[in-house]
């Protein structure tokens, strides 16, 4: 998320101070931030839904529950595909401690759509960031020539979900979505 709210975040300097150093051998050490500043991201947004959807069970908002009970798994699920990517042909990738969310226990049905909102818009974000810089250093011209995605493709699919996801959190809020 941006560093103009950090109600859902942790800090900007978080994002790259707890990682590890061990970098794959054939990704730039700068994409391999990149793409592991989205992964754990991605690691947090997932234990951010899990502590909204208990919330939304103790408000009785059983839909919205379920809504970032999937979106939970869908992140847990897009770290693991990312992780898997990086990994399968290189010597590593950097992971780092996820901060535990607030407690969200009297937080308001909308305070919590309001988080989720951005989350939505932080996944983005990192994101869109990791794959303008795959555009930008054509990166992963041949890397993993010999699987069915590549790493491009892998993040190229997740960015373009994350936007739809986006657009669905802005309509929880009633804000119109910018396209």
């Amino acid at each position: 998320m941006g560093s103009k709210d950090e109600s859902v975040q942790v800090s900007p300097d978080l994002d790259e101070a707890t990682q590890t150093e061990q970098f794959p051998k054939q990704l730039s050490v700068e994409l391999t931030r990149e793409i592991s500043i989205s992964v754990n991201r991605f690691l947090h947004s997932s234990y951010w839904f899990l502590s909204l959807e208990m919330r939304f069970l103790e408000l009785n908002l059983p839909t919205l529950a379920h809504m970032v009970h999937i979106r939970d798994k869908e992140c847990g699920g897009r770290a693991r595909l990312l992780l898997r990517r990086m990994s399968e042909d290189t010597a590593g990738f950097l992971l780092a401690d996820i901060a535990r969310p607030p407690h969200l226990h009297n937080s308001s049905p909308n305070i919590c759509v309001t988080y989720l909102t951005q989350l939505e818009a932080w996944l983005l974000e990192g994101l869109a960031r990791a794959y303008s810089l795959m555009e930008a250093k054509e990166e992963d011209r041949n890397y993993h020539a010999l699987h069915n995605l590549t790493l491009k493709e892998v993040v190229k699919e997740a960015l373009d979900y994350q936007k739809i996801k986006v657009r669905e959190a802005q309509q929880l809020l009633g804000i119109q979505p910018v396209v």
